[in-house]
Formats: structure tokens, C-alpha cells, sequence
């Protein structure tokens, strides 16, 4: 899948494998997120 022109995306890879990392990468995504949606950033 593509994203459209000026689109910019992160994915996270979430395992049990590293269960304590895999939470904190979920809050730091999701704050990016609020980051971009409130700012209308998209780096």
C-alpha cells in the first residue's frame, strides 16, 4: 500500500517478544499521531 502524495506513516512491529518496548513504542506512536493530527505535520 502507498501513500498518498505528502502522506507520511510509521508502523510499529508489536511482539510479545519485547513486551515493556512494544508499550512504550505504542504511547510514542500515539502521541505522533496527536502531534500530527493537532499540528497538521506530516514528518
Amino acid at each position: 500500500m502507498r501513500d498518498p502524495l505528502g502522506a507520511a506513516a510509521e508502523v510499529a512491529n508489536l511482539t510479545k517478544h519485547w513486551e515493556p518496548v512494544a508499550l512504550l513504542r505504542r504511547v510514542l506512536l500515539r502521541i505522533k499521531s496527536w502531534e500530527n493530527f493537532l499540528f497538521l505535520e506530516s514528518h
